[in-house]
């Protein structure tokens, strides 16, 4: 007796390319295996035969044709992508599986996997809470969605439209004729600012460690490459047979592989916030250039001590900058006060949330008195402007934070809006500008302390320093309850036109300027190795 059997075909996703039109996201023929219900006479022989010819848990496959079963010619999905091995034996033993369908399906294939994982996110069935939100948008039921990234920020506009065909089967399964059929629609395709040989290099260079790094256009905020480590395979989340490797990544609550540390995590920001210190300071005078300070090694407040790294003597501006000393910062705080610190951490981006097309953004936090007395029912202490003018305290920031931070120094005083999407594709990227009451004369000395710290013979971040590359930064060691301190460096090159701002940040990765100076070096001058790699 002929039957009636629905074949659904889905709806391949946008294409996702780099700047240079490289392929980062595509798809590629995946192996489905379904079960028609009303072609099967022994629903549990056939999923104990097919259990044991897949080597997978026979409850696991009935959790799955409970789970997905809706009317009877319809097509369960028991197994999502199996291996084409697999497949073949399943068409090699299907007399024997009468209702087992081995269904071609378009999945989700990421060239280069760990590298661009945290950017791109992956996809996966819809959850159930999310389908109550997202319903009257067109979502079913078993819809493939992005789940993490770009995937989920622009599924909307990635995913494409689901077709399929009514056909007429004989008793063997067998296909006699089509009855009707709707072509399914590819999703659009989005163009990216990263350039996928920078992303590359530094997801590399940032391997085995846990941290983030974000590169980016100072002038327009477009984003060259953005990586968090530890990393994970986006495809472990589409493909059942690797179950273990996704129940390993979503135990592993130590490196968490899964958080993207340059967007969604916020960390003390240490002494690259003295960039924020020397900006108010200078800008309402309370200092000037040849403000000294003298450091002897400590800073003494009532009855609390505070250290500095070494002890330098008489400090101006650029020599604490460029030696990054606490002492000189714990005074200028005090004089510049809390109000004027917060209000100009704001003013630099921080404190919030950047735009960038991204989900899940960490806003960070600039504290201020109203925050204290709300938070913790105390009054702002003289101590804790101490704490905040080197970037200690309750101040947090995410490494883009970081990096559109400096940028603000490289530009000239603008505030850019950091963004992934190529404003030349569909999808115009959020380009905005803000301009910071900020004066060229103070842009220039802290630029000159910037430069000091990595061309200056004592500066702490020399170990950055590239022969015919004039680079300004900012190392950064912020001290947290546990463990080794987070190392920051920021920065921005060439200073004279810059085209590149930049910053690394290494959770527990000690001084700012040993490690996390050295992964800034290397990818410095793989840039200008490649000179068309900005353009």
């Amino acid at each position: 007796k002929n039957r009636l059997r629905i074949v659904p075909i889905n709806g391949p996703r946008g294409i996702i390319y780099d700047r240079k039109d490289d392929i980062l996201a595509d798809n590629k023929l995946s192996f489905d295996v379904v079960m028609v219900p009303q072609e099967v006479k022994d629903k549990d022989k056939t999923l104990k035969t097919l259990a044991k010819l897949l080597n997978t848990p026979y409850e696991s496959l009935v959790k799955q044709y409970k789970k997905n079963r809706s009317f009877p010619f319809a097509p369960v999905i028991l197994v999502k992508g199996i291996s084409k091995d697999n497949a073949i034996i399943l068409e090699e033993d299907k007399l024997n599986l009468p209702g087992i369908v081995v269904q071609a399906n378009p999945d989700r294939t990421y060239l280069y996997g760990k590298d661009t994982a945290h950017l791109l996110g992956y996809i996966g069935e819809i959850h159930e809470e999310q389908l109550k939100r997202l319903k009257d948008y067109g979502y079913k039921g078993k819809d493939i969605i992005g789940h993490s990234g770009l995937e989920k920020f622009f599924d909307n506009t990635l995913r494409g439209k689901d077709g399929g065909m009514l056909v007429e089967v004989d008793n063997r399964g067998r296909q006699i004729r089509v009855i009707g059929s709707r072509e399914p629609v590819k999703g659009m395709d989005i163009h990216l600012t990263i350039d996928i040989r920078l992303q590359k290099f530094i997801s590399q260079l940032l391997h085995g460690r846990r941290g983030g790094a974000v590169f980016m256009d100072p002038d327009n905020g477009a984003i060259f490459a953005l990586v968090s480590s530890p990393s994970f395979d986006p495809e472990i989340f589409m493909n059942t047979e690797r179950r273990n490797e996704l129940k390993d990544a979503l135990r592993d609550k130590y490196n968490l592989p899964l958080l993207n540390r340059s967007v969604m995590s916020s960390y003390p920001p240490g002494s690259i916030f003295k960039i924020i210190t020397a900006a108010a300071a200078l800008k309402t005078r309370k200092i000037t250039p040849h403000t000294t300070f003298h450091c002897d090694g400590q800073f003494h407040l009532g009855n609390a001590t505070f250290a500095c790294n070494s002890t330098h003597g008489n400090e101006d501006i650029l020599g604490a900058l460029e030696h990054s000393c606490n002492v000189f910062f714990y005074n200028t705080g005090l004089k510049v006060g809390v109000d004027s610190l917060a209000r100009y951490a704001l003013d630099f981006g921080l404190g919030e949330v950047t735009g960038v097309e991204l989900p899940g953004e960490n806003s960070g936090h600039v504290p201020d008195r109203t925050w204290k007395m709300l938070k913790r029912g105390e009054n702002w202490y003289p101590g804790d402007t101490v704490n905040l003018s080197i970037g200690q305290g309750s101040m947090l920031i995410t490494p883009l934070q970081g990096a559109r931070m400096v940028s603000v120094i490289a530009n000239g005083g603008y505030l850019v809006t950091p963004h992934l999407i190529n404003g030349e594709g569909r999808y115009q990227g959020n380009t905005g500008v803000k301009r910071v009451d900020i004066s060229d004369e103070v842009l220039k000395i802290i630029k000159d302390g910037m430069r000091r710290v990595v061309e200056g013979d004592d500066g702490t971040g020399r170990r950055a320093r590239i022969d015919g590359l004039n680079i300004a930064a900012k190392t950064g060691t912020a001290e947290v309850s546990s463990g080794k301190s987070h190392a920051w460096f920021c920065g921005f090159a060439p200073i004279n036109n810059p085209r590149v701002a930049f910053a690394i940040f290494l959770e527990h990765g000690g001084k700012g300027g040993e490690d996390a100076a050295d992964i800034a070096k290397d990818a410095l001058e793989f840039i200008r190795g490649n000179t068309d790699l900005l353009r």
